[in-house]
């Protein structure tokens, strides 16, 4: 998630505050429940539209629909539990009400998250996101007791942006990817090439076609490859594969997860082939030549496969008949040597990756 969406989540927030103090002094129960439901379907919209994957219309209204339904219900038990203020069930109990339906909000709106848009969120990230939420609440009844449920409201807001953030960066940091879904409006800026020039990441975004794995090839392919083996024919059902060779960390999941399968091929090593666990569309796979450290990336799976055309056809000696090769793209009746073929910018890029695996 980039920065803009942080930054856009505090805009909320200021928004939020001044709705709050005009409509707290004409209606107060009901405003404050109303315009939490406003900030949680809007808080809901912006975290969907920063999402890179495109989803079913109603599954997106859904997830909105569920966040405003979510923010009422919490702001509804806080000022239900604020009027309790003055009766008898003491202090002690309403900030065990407020920060119990804090902590439960939290991880209801976390978990949310993961089901809608297959966030990495663990377990252990929704306990501490609802953990901090519930702090929080504790945190503003015991300096600030005459803010009410408004700024418990407020305050749960903010840790559970805070929260996710912590374990998006966490996650980062730790070399296994942002743990959340990345828009390519988000605000980050896109990967420079040896050339200098910045990549156009509307060509990079990629996915299944059910639309839980969603990956990100930061930069421009080594080579692209259409490979017209009996051993693709077979494999992809048609008369070639059309791959792009990528270093792996140049590949960044999105969201969602992959499953490898072990599958023969022609040398006899064989080749790990991820796939969606769902619709099990291949999106990527290994080769054990090039080991782990580079993708073979399914460019029919990426959002605009136009964009990666190959830069030679492989194999050809095996290729369809009515397979037309077109005039001017290199081909050879089986594999080659990279040195002959690949640019000089890919060929440095395949040099480092060789003495990384030293």
């Amino acid at each position: 998630m980039g920065i803009l969406f942080y930054a856009r989540h505090f805009v909320l927030l200021a928004c939020l505050g001044a709705v709050l103090a005009a409509t707290r002094r004409w209606s107060p129960s009901i405003g404050i429940v109303a315009t939490f439901g406003i900030y949680g379907a809007l808080h809901a919209a912006a975290l969907g539209l920063t999402l890179r994957a495109p989803r079913p219309a109603g599954r997106t209204v859904g997830f909105v629909v569920s966040g405003a339904s979510l923010s009422m219900l919490c702001a509804a038990l806080g000022v239900g539990a604020s009027r309790l203020m003055g009766g008898s069930i003491g202090m002690a109990r309403i900030a065990l009400v407020l920060s119990s339906s804090s902590a439960l909000g939290a991880a209801a709106y976390a978990s949310l998250i993961r089901r809608f848009f297959g966030a990495h969120l663990t377990t252990s990230a929704i306990v501490t996101i609802a953990a901090g939420c519930m702090l929080a609440a504790l945190a503003v009844l015991a300096f600030y007791p005459a803010g009410g449920s408004v700024w418990v409201a407020v305050s749960w807001w903010f840790a559970l942006s805070l929260g996710l953030w912590f374990h998006d960066r966490r996650g980062a940091d730790h070399g296994r990817g942002a743990r959340l879904p990345e828009s390519i409006n988000d605000g980050t800026i896109g990967a420079v090439e040896e050339s200098g020039a910045t990549v156009n990441e509307t060509h990079s975004g990629g996915g299944c076609t059910c639309g839980f794995v969603r990956y990100r090839m930061i930069g421009s392919p080594l080579i692209v490859h259409c490979c017209h083996c009996r051993w693709c024919q077979r494999e992809t059902g048609t008369a070639f594969a059309h791959n792009a060779l990528i270093e792996a960390d140049r590949v960044a999941l999105l969201q969602g997860r992959v499953e490898t399968v072990d599958t023969p091929s022609a040398s006899g090593k064989g080749q790990k082939i991820s796939r969606c666990p769902q619709c099990h569309v291949a999106v990527w796979s290994n080769y054990a030549g090039a080991g782990d450290a580079m993708h073979f990336v399914r460019v029919g799976t990426l959002d605009e496969p136009d964009a990666w055309p190959p830069d030679i056809h492989i194999y050809t000696a095996s290729k369809q008949p009515w397979v037309v090769l077109p005039p001017g793209t290199p081909a050879v009746p089986a594999y080659y040597k990279a040195a002959e073929y690949w640019p000089p910018a890919s060929l440095q890029r395949r040099e480092m990756l060789k003495r990384a695996a030293k």
